[in-house]
């Protein structure tokens, strides 16, 4: 069979048997025995014919068997699934360096206490200063001063950023619409170029050279 239970959860488990005639058997008349087969924590407390498995801090499968009389036994895959939302974090793909206004792709991800990866759905708002830009996409579309964007089901979440201003490094925020969960990260932002004289100017990732 196969069950669920959320990282640091409990669930108890019964085993049952029966004899060759299709009956069941009491379980005050057996003996039984547990495993736990897990690679990623937890632990098992058996009580005759039931155990209660309890999960540890890291999301995988684990296996439970139990064994009747040294002879039958049986065994069950447990999910063990994230917890609720509590973080936002960026992780890779995310730039950490950009030049002026060439765009890149940024990516947030929501993860519970443990840092596992929590899917779910969720508005992320992101925003930096003056002459930041995001959009759902790097070309052919519309970029604004602070970006909204939904994910659904997923833990991850790209969107695209860029810089029109010069200066450096430039904070960007990304927050979860209606929780106070937030992350921020910094970016480093180059010059195109330089020249003796002129200036260079960046306007919706178009470079201007005046000489």
């Amino acid at each position: 069979g196969t069950a669920s239970v959320e990282v640091m959860g409990s669930r108890t488990f019964t085993a049952s048997a029966v004899n060759r005639f299709g009956h069941s058997i009491p379980a005050s008349g057996l003996d039984y025995t547990w495993w736990l087969i897990s690679p990623i924590g937890g632990s098992i407390t058996p009580t005759f014919a039931a155990a209660t498995f309890t999960a540890g801090s890291k999301t995988g499968t684990v296996e439970i068997t139990a064994e009747a009389e040294g002879k039958k036994s049986a065994t069950t895959t447990v999910t063990i699934t994230p917890g609720t939302i509590t973080k936002l974090v960026f992780v890779p793909p995310t730039a950490g360096t950009l030049t002026v206004g060439m765009p890149d792709a940024m990516t947030v991800q929501t993860q519970d206490r443990f840092d596992n990866p929590s899917p779910g759905n969720a508005t992320i708002i992101v925003h930096g200063d003056e002459q930041s830009r995001f959009a759902e996409a790097s070309s052919d579309v519309a970029w604004t001063t602070s970006g909204t964007f939904t994910k659904t089901g997923t833990s991850r979440l790209t969107f695209f950023f860029k810089q029109n201003g010069t200066s450096t490094p430039v904070i960007i925020t990304a927050a979860i619409e209606g929780t106070n969960i937030s992350a921020t990260h910094s970016v480093t932002i180059l010059l195109i170029g330089s020249s003796s004289s002129g200036s260079i100017m960046a306007d919706d990732g178009k470079t201007m050279v005046d000489i």
